[in-house]
């Protein structure tokens, strides 16, 4: 399993809205998630931030499958409101 150090400094991003979006679900919610959500979260982290902020912050129009219940814990409560 990946360590919380690691994915830490993963979780520091080009832009300053992932670096919070990310970081804050470190801090709050990784904890509470699933070891299988835990090795996702570790792929997720290698997207590239254009492709991580269409999936976390923009209404992107394609989501992995095995990625989408993850992404929707991860969204920020206020940007996922806004995409139903």
């Amino acid at each position: 399993m990946t360590s919380l150090a690691k994915l830490q400094w993963h979780c520091r991003r080009g832009t300053k809205e992932l670096d919070l979006i990310l970081q804050k679900f470190l801090l709050e919610g990784y904890g509470q998630i699933n070891s299988e959500e835990k090795i996702l979260f570790a792929e997720l982290l290698n997207f590239e931030d254009d492709k991580l902020s269409a999936f976390l912050i923009e209404k992107a129009p394609s989501i992995p499958k095995n990625l989408a219940s993850l992404i929707h814990k991860i969204r920020p409560i206020e940007i996922a409101e806004n995409l139903h």
